[in-house]
């Protein structure tokens, strides 16, 4: 798999939202996607804080600079789009 990207994200987003009245489980076999794509999850779609949801990623998971990348971005467009909607 390649990095990641915002269309990755948005599909995951999408079958999350799905299946929210059932139990999940997600798997990456290098832990990162999954790592970042929950704990992103957990912050915009949830309300979980980013601190407590970061803690959680971290003790699976450091992200490497892509990663760390990929997510400050993700988490400024999913911020833009929540103050658009709202």
């Amino acid at each position: 798999m390649g990095p990641p990207d915002a269309a990755d994200l948005a599909r995951f987003f999408a079958a999350m939202d799905a299946t929210q009245d059932k139990k999940r489980f997600v798997h990456c076999i290098a832990n990162m996607r999954v790592s970042a794509f929950v704990m992103l999850y957990r912050v915009l779609r949830q309300g979980v804080p980013l601190d407590e949801a970061w803690a959680t990623m971290a003790r699976i998971w450091e992200p490497n600079p892509i990663w760390h990348t990929f997510i400050r971005e993700a988490l400024a467009r999913g911020q833009h789009q929540e103050r658009q909607e709202g």
